[in-house]
């Protein structure tokens, strides 16, 4: 199982009062990896991995995310920073709208939200919702 798949499943499982659905899309379009809807707000989200402070946006990824704004929509860039150890391991939330400075700056960028080991679901469903 792929770590994009096991964070995949720690959101589903963190907020599991949530309706989720995964997005298989391998013939591309930049549309993001999950839907979400919790008491009637629907949300995007892109969930990305990273070991250092790249966040690796394709350009239809980011063309997605900034349309998607233009029109209204809520989506969001989760990103899972790996560290040698648990406590390490934070989760960034940035807003889908900003997908080209965090294309260009990564983690650098400041993001909308920071969680912590041990994550606070309940923090990060507020956050998204």
């Amino acid at each position: 199982m792929s770590k994009e798949s096991l964070f995949w499943k720690s959101l589903k499982n963190g907020i599991n009062e949530a309706f989720w659905t995964r997005i298989e899309n391998k013939v591309g379009g930049g549309i993001p990896d999950v839907f979400g809807c919790y008491k009637g707000v629907p949300i995007w989200i892109e969930l990305k991995q990273t070991k250092y402070h790249k966040v690796l946006l394709s350009p239809l990824q980011v063309a997605w995310h900034y349309r998607y704004a233009e029109y209204g929509g809520i989506s969001y860039i989760f990103v899972k920073k790996q560290g040698e150890s648990l406590l390490k391991r934070s989760l960034y939330l940035y807003r889908g709208k900003d997908s080209l400075i965090i294309a260009k700056k990564g983690l650098k960028h400041l993001p909308l939200k920071q969680f912590d080991y041990p994550y606070d679901w309940n923090a990060i469903r507020d956050s998204l919702f």
